[in-house]
């Protein structure tokens, strides 16, 4: 493939602060959860969706509340007072990882063609937490298309990936990639190098990674195509926005592969994560979303 950036699980195709102080009070906290193995899951989303619980449980024994699964949220002013961790709202906000235990164990269990073996997952965690406080009530998307109908977070190897978002408030919006082995910067675009962000207009819709949807402000669109060479992986898609601006993280500077693709900037897993506790700790108005995407191969 020509002119294109290959970052393990996705292909780049084409190129075209204010610190606020925070009050809230912070706490350490543990939680556990248990999470059977179903025929319907990997081992990897199993993994996920117990260390989600997990969090849920410390955050619950921090703050005595959390609100389960439920379709409302209250919004006032384009703000909200929950988090969601997986699919469960809850009442506070989780800082940092400090410390964190997956462990598997066999049992015994009487099914439909009697006595057989199931395996559960046991996660233990520990991190720093923080009381939720109202924030941007924002939507965003995966697509295969530049269209709300296209939602999608499993893709074909070879399938362009495009990103919708919305905002009820003027903020400033990024996008980070985790391919499991760094944490790629895919928004402000390439052509824009030293910006931190790129700033969105309050009730405005706007699909990113477009050919040929410029926007003076944005800077030439990059556009990208999901890629794997495995029959299946995950990738993370971060979206950060906070309603005021923010400071980048220190990245790596774009190079060129053995393959002639260009590889944009970016950082390790651990310097992305210590980047967003600093941020979730120290800014009110920080959000993370993560979006999760199966990449399939096509052969």
């Amino acid at each position: 493939m020509q002119n294109g950036v290959e970052i393990l699980g996705i292909i780049i195709v084409f190129f075209g602060c204010t610190i606020s102080g925070f009050s809230q009070k912070i706490k350490t906290e543990t939680g556990t959860a248990q999470v059977k193995l179903e025929k319907n899951m990997t081992k990897e989303q199993t993994y996920k969706k117990v260390e989600e619980l997990a969090k849920i449980n410390a955050i619950e024994n921090a703050f005595n509340s959390y609100v389960s699964q439920e379709s409302n949220i209250t919004v006032n002013s384009g703000k909200s007072d929950f988090r969601i961790i997986g699919t469960t709202k809850v009442k506070g906000e989780w800082i940092e990882t400090l410390d964190k235990k997956l462990t598997e164990d066999t049992r015994d269990e009487i099914g439909q063609f009697g006595k057989e073996k199931s395996i559960w997952i046991t996660c233990t965690i520990k991190g720093r937490i923080k009381e939720a406080t109202p924030k941007s009530n924002i939507e965003f998307a995966a697509l295969s298309c530049p269209k709300l109908n296209c939602r999608s977070t499993t893709f074909t190897s070879g399938e362009q990936l495009y990103l919708y978002f919305k905002s009820p408030l003027d903020g400033y919006l990024s996008v980070y990639l985790d391919d499991g082995n760094t944490v790629n910067r895919l928004l402000p675009y390439n052509s824009v190098e030293n910006s931190n962000s790129v700033r969105v207009k309050a009730d405005q819709e706007y699909f990113f990674f477009v050919k040929g949807n410029s926007n003076p402000e944005f800077g030439k669109p990059d556009e990208f195509i999901l890629y794997t060479s495995k029959e299946k992986e995950y990738n993370s898609l971060y979206i950060v926005f906070s309603e005021i601006n923010y400071y980048k993280p220190m990245l790596n500077q774009a190079r060129t592969s053995d393959k002639g693709y260009l590889l944009p900037k970016s950082l390790s897993i651990a310097k992305f994560e210590e980047w967003l506790s600093n941020n979730r700790a120290t800014l009110d108005d920080f959000i993370d979303r993560t979006v999760d995407i199966e990449i399939i191969s096509s052969n």
